[in-house]
């Protein structure tokens, strides 16, 4: 409760501080991945790694300031993307889902540890009780979906001790089951969730109203001439361009009761000649026919 009154009293302080109220930032969380030791069951492992993000998800969403993108939309795009289900996103491919979601920021994240480890006996009064401590380990980047850049990185960590229980015991728990919740490694589990959104939100905070969300500003033209395969584009190296650059090129159309147009992506181009103010490029993949007067701009 201590902690999420000063995260509100943080947003109303950046608020103040650019002279309006703070943007609600959204924030996408894909589905982690396993990485190291994770001493759990095949079946396990997969319900918690299904699981984790959502209950990142939930949490994240609880904090001021911040608002999930629902895990229904993210699966709308990658079944419109014709992604697989046991296909893990990468980061290249998630910076740009989180384009077509309206994401500013991603989270992408991997389970690295899971494990627990039998302790020397505590006395309990004439009794001696073995323990058992349990741990999980959590690794997350927090990146802007327009400038792709790694905005913070989270290492998060849980860790319970108990009465010793049985290994094959633990390994029987149902993943998300009230039995498994009040095990050590459940406990171990949601110290480790509770740590992990803790740093999201923080990093999250720390961004917001920076800028470092915006996109740089990138040289941008448009085609103003062919000839054969040739693209003739309106910028050079006074802006930058040099051989070998990928540009993206885009159409710009109105869509009826939309208050502004939108670009539709045509593919990308590949620089080989440049001049002061002008340059050649040849299409490197082509998504639909490029042609005069197309937006071009730096990827």
């Amino acid at each position: 409760m201590v902690r999420r009154l000063v995260m509100l009293v943080l947003v109303i302080i950046l608020g103040l501080s650019f002279g309006v109220s703070a943007k609600e930032i959204s924030v996408a969380v894909f589905e982690f991945k396993e990485a190291g030791l994770v001493d759990l069951s095949y079946y396990q492992k997969r319900d918690l790694l299904h699981g984790l993000s959502q209950m990142i998800a939930s949490k994240l969403a609880a904090e001021p300031g911040i608002k999930v993108v629902e895990r229904d939309r993210i699966e709308d795009i990658l079944r419109e993307q014709r992604f697989q289900q046991s296909r893990h996103v990468d980061e290249s491919t998630a910076v740009e889902m989180g384009r077509l979601i309206g994401a500013d920021v991603i989270i992408m994240g991997t389970l690295n540890e899971v494990s627990w480890k039998n302790g020397i006996g505590v006395s309990l009064g004439k009794i001696k009780v073995n323990t058992t401590t349990a741990r999980v380990g959590m690794y997350g980047r927090l990146i802007a979906v327009e400038t792709g850049e790694i905005l913070a990185s989270i290492d998060a960590r849980g860790e319970n001790t108990g009465a010793a229980v049985s290994v094959r015991n633990l390994h029987g728990l149902s993943f998300g089951s009230e039995e498994f919740n009040d095990s050590i490694i459940g406990k171990a589990l949601n110290a480790a969730i509770d740590d992990f959104v803790q740093q999201a939100a923080a990093g999250v905070y720390k961004i917001q109203g920076s800028g470092a969300l915006s996109p740089i500003e990138k040289p941008h033209g448009c085609i103003v001439g062919t000839r054969g395969d040739y693209l003739i584009i309106d910028i050079g190296a006074q802006d930058g361009i040099r051989e070998n650059m990928i540009l993206r090129v885009y159409s710009v159309e109105k869509v009826m009761g939309l208050r502004e147009p939108v670009r539709i992506p045509l593919g990308t181009v590949k620089v080989i000649s440049v001049d002061e103010h002008a340059c050649v490029a040849m299409v490197e993949e082509s998504l639909e026919p490029m042609g005069i007067g197309d937006l071009v701009q730096v990827q």
